[in-house]
């Protein structure tokens, strides 16, 4: 799996898993959205967590469990030899369309890939591929895509192909989180996680447990001699300190 591969040895860049960047939209004003900010790149800066062992470890971890997630769902039935071509940027920056608001062009493909046809049954983010839809804007996607279906004469296959609401967002989700393309991945996986083990299963008890097993305990270990030598994490620390006493 590139997830577990990437977290394994790649640069995080800005994915600290229990710790994500903050969102906009959970702050009244932008001084306290920025202020925000400022404490969290202060927080990842000590000690280098981003590509430290520890917050490696939890990306790992969570590698495991979306390989099992993945085992565990229930995909649309489509065919199992079609694997269309999927643009991985359909946003309003790459549609163009004439007066009427009809399609008439689709641009940047560069990164497009063949992907299993339950893919195509996600709803696209709009206004930038990496936004959610509004539930209004889901519902119109699918009452468009089973008109559509349905003219092609696959009326039959139309109503269970589309699998449930809760199963499309779980695969939008999905398809953040596999390819890193969030700053926010734990936010990705909380309902991820919920939808697969509902309440029978505490994800934080999880990660814990999973940190404290052998297994784990042997690959932090493994990873451990990348982190930053001790006395670089100790004046960190106490340059921080000062910043916060007399900043």
């Amino acid at each position: 799996m590139r997830f577990k591969e990437h977290a394994e040895a790649l640069p995080l860049s800005h994915h600290c898993f229990v710790a994500p960047v903050p969102h906009r939209d959970d702050y009244e004003s932008s001084a306290q959205y920025c202020r925000a900010c400022d404490v969290w790149n202060d927080f990842v800066a000590v000690e280098n967590k981003l590509d430290s062992s520890d917050n490696r470890l939890d990306y790992v971890i969570a590698g495991d469990s979306l390989r099992d997630i993945v085992q565990r769902l229930d995909p649309p039935k489509t065919k199992p030899e079609s694997f269309p071509l999927c643009h991985p940027d359909l946003s309003v920056n790459n549609i163009y369309v004439d007066d009427s608001y009809n399609i008439t062009c689709i641009i940047d493909w560069e990164f497009a890939s063949t992907v299993p046809e339950a893919m195509l049954l996600i709803p696209p983010g709009l206004l930038q591929s990496r936004d959610e839809l509004s539930q209004d804007l889901i519902a119109a996607f699918r009452d468009g895509l089973s008109a559509a279906i349905s003219s092609r004469t696959r009326t039959a296959k139309c109503n269970t192909s589309l699998g449930s609401p809760q199963q499309s967002r779980c695969f939008w989700l999905l398809t953040r989180l596999l390819n890193l393309d969030s700053e926010h991945d734990f936010n990705l996986f909380t309902p991820v996680w919920d939808f697969i083990h509902g309440y029978e299963k505490d994800m934080r008890q999880y990660f814990n447990d999973q940190r404290s097993s052998p297994h784990y305990r042997q690959r932090y270990k493994e990873m451990r001699p990348e982190d930053e030598p001790l006395e670089t994490q100790r004046k960190e620390r106490d340059y921080l300190r000062h910043q916060d006493m007399y900043g």
